[in-house]
C-alpha cells in the first residue's frame, strides 16, 4: 500500500489485483497455464490498498481479478469496501461469476458503489460450454444478472464467437437476447487460439 507507484493515473483510474490465478480451466484460456495455484490478498490488505488509492485521488478502481467472487472472503471484502467508500467517491469495476451471486452479495456490491460488472456468458449453448470446459447454470446466471441490473449496476456480458461446436444462429440469438435486457451491454469476443491452451492443441 505504501509503494509510491501504487497510485491512480492522471484520470483518477487505478487497478487492483486481489486474486492471482483462476480456479476455472477454460479450454481457450491461458490463466491456468501461467499459475497452477490461486492465491488471495487478505481482506485487511485489500482495504489498506483501497485506502491508499483513495487518499491519492482515485476516482475509479478496476479490480482485475479474472473471477472476483471466487475470493474465499468475498463478503468480508465487499463489507470493507462498502465501509471505506460510504461516500461513493470511488466507482468500482470487477468481473465475476453471476451464477454464484446471492441477493446479499448484490446488495453489498451496490453499497460499495460497483457501477459496472463484467460477466462471462460466452455461449448459451450447453454443449458448447461443455466442450470449452465452462459448465454454467444459465438460469442462475440470468438471475444473477438481474440481481445486478435491479440495483442499477451496468452489466457487460461477454459473448464469444468461433467456439467449437458453435453456430452463427446461436451467436445471433444470444446477441438478440442480450440486447433486449435493460442495463446490459454485449461485448463480442473473438475466440483466439492461444499457444499452450487445450483448444489450440
Amino acid at each position: 500500500p505504501g509503494f509510491p507507484g501504487n497510485k491512480p493515473d492522471e484520470h483518477g483510474m487505478a487497478y487492483l489485483e486481489t486474486t492471482r490465478g483462476c480456479p476455472l480451466s477454460c479450454a481457450y484460456c491461458r490463466y491456468p497455464h501461467f499459475r497452477r495455484r490461486v492465491t488471495f490478498l487478505a481482506p485487511k490488505a485489500i482495504a489498506q490498498r483501497v485506502t491508499a488509492l483513495k487518499a491519492r485521488g482515485a476516482r475509479e478502481i478496476r479490480l482485475i481479478d479474472p473471477t472476483f467472487n471466487t475470493h474465499p472472503a468475498f463478503v468480508k471484502v465487499l463489507t470493507l469496501l462498502a465501509q471505506l467508500n460510504a461516500d461513493h467517491r470511488i466507482k468500482f469495476f470487477a468481473e465475476l461469476l453471476a451464477d454464484r451471486l446471492t441477493p446479499g452479495q448484490a446488495d453489498l456490491l451496490e453499497s460499495a458503489h460497483f457501477t459496472e460488472i463484467e460477466v462471462g456468458l460466452q455461449s448459451r449453448d450447453p454443449s458448447v460450454l461443455k466442450q470449452i470446459g465452462r459448465p454454467t447454470n444459465l438460469a442462475k446466471l440470468d438471475q444473477g444478472v438481474r440481481r445486478l441490473t435491479n440495483r442499477n449496476i451496468k452489466v457487460t456480458l461477454d459473448v464469444m464467437y468461433g467456439l467449437p461446436g458453435q453456430t452463427l444462429d446461436e451467436v445471433l440469438s444470444t446477441l438478440r437476447r442480450v440486447t433486449r435486457q435493460p442495463r446490459v451491454n454485449p461485448q463480442c469476443l473473438q475466440t483466439l487460439l492461444l499457444p499452450g491452451t487445450s483448444l489450440r492443441e
